[in-house]
């Protein structure tokens, strides 16, 4: 009965009414299709309006930023030159030439000085006196060189006093870097003897370790980077133990020598680092880095004086 109601209803309907029904559903199809794509390039276009719109936000912000340095830099440099200016006109009539070779000396002579003071009983410690007598016929021998070295370039010094107050005129931050490099020109010494010193401390100590391994009944394998157990006979640890003696109780002595002249470079350090840190200041150079701060330089130098790290 349905497919009699059906064929019936097929043989009714007239082949143009039938066209008309697929002519509506294909314009909605395609209506559906324009709307859909019509979104989509509205969302588009909206998402190329958003990034362009931030991208002249971000331009201004940099314009801004730019003209802010530039008129910092201009104040800084303006800044440089009249601190500059002030201080060769205050140098100018003194005696800054003439008494820095005599401060020189007097330097030479405290350091001097002060390893007669460790060669002798510093502070009550009782040290050990052949190494101690050593150690300081060791230095005093190199501040003798370095005695000569300066007499050497005496006409360096007073060029370098020279240069220190004529390079006023071009901005306090060209004073300060010739100044940073006299300072590390004229305390050649005081780095060799931190270094001397360093590396003593650091055989010292390199060796108390290993011994207190050879009673542990370990050996360090540098093969493989680690700590490995290793049998030891009698013979090794009676020799093990008369250099761990010898070891310790000359410990102190070069411990001694170590804080005094780790002590004197890290000073020098830390002159050389605030007039780095006053020169960047002034080149408006500053970095953001933390490990390019004041603060950190002299972190990182406490840490290498007292992990007895070459600084």
């Amino acid at each position: 009965m349905l497919n009699f109601v059906k064929l019936k209803c097929v043989k009714v309907l007239p082949p143009e009414m039938s066209v008309s029904f697929e002519i509506i559903k294909y314009d909605n199809t395609n209506l559906v299709r324009m709307i859909k794509d019509g979104y989509i390039n509205i969302v588009n276009e909206l998402r190329k309006i958003n990034f362009l719109f931030k991208r002249i936000l971000l331009y201004d912000a940099v314009c801004a930023k730019l003209d802010q340095i530039y008129n910092k830099r201009w104040s800084y440099l303006l800044i440089d030159f009249l601190v500059g200016l002030s201080l060769f006109l205050m140098m100018r009539n003194a005696t800054f030439v003439n008494q820095f070779a005599e401060n020189c000396e007097i330097y030479i002579m405290w350091i001097q000085r002060l390893i007669e003071w460790l060669m002798g009983a510093p502070g009550g410690l009782k040290l050990n006196k052949p190494l101690n007598t050593a150690l300081g016929s060791f230095f005093i021998y190199h501040i003798t060189l370095w005695r000569r070295y300066l007499y050497i370039l005496r006409p360096l010094i007073h060029f370098t006093a020279l240069s220190f107050n004529y390079a006023s005129l071009f901005g306090i931050s060209i004073s300060l870097a010739v100044l940073y490099d006299s300072i590390s020109l004229f305390t050649v010494h005081v780095f060799c003897f931190y270094v001397y010193a360093g590396r003593f401390y650091q055989l010292q100590l390199n060796g108390l370790i290993s011994l207190g391994r050879l009673f542990r009944g370990k050996k360090y394998n540098p093969l493989r980077n680690r700590v490995d157990s290793c049998c030891f006979d009698k013979e090794q640890l009676l020799l093990g133990t008369v250099a761990f003696t010898i070891f310790f109780f000359l410990l102190p002595t070069i411990f001694t020598y170590y804080v005094v002249f780790s002590s004197l470079r890290f000073i020098v350090f830390v002159v050389q680092s605030v007039l780095l840190s006053v020169v960047r200041q002034f080149q408006f150079n500053r970095c953001n880095d933390e490990e390019s701060g004041l603060m950190w330089s002299v972190f990182k130098a406490l840490k290498c004086v007292l992990f007895g790290t070459l600084l």
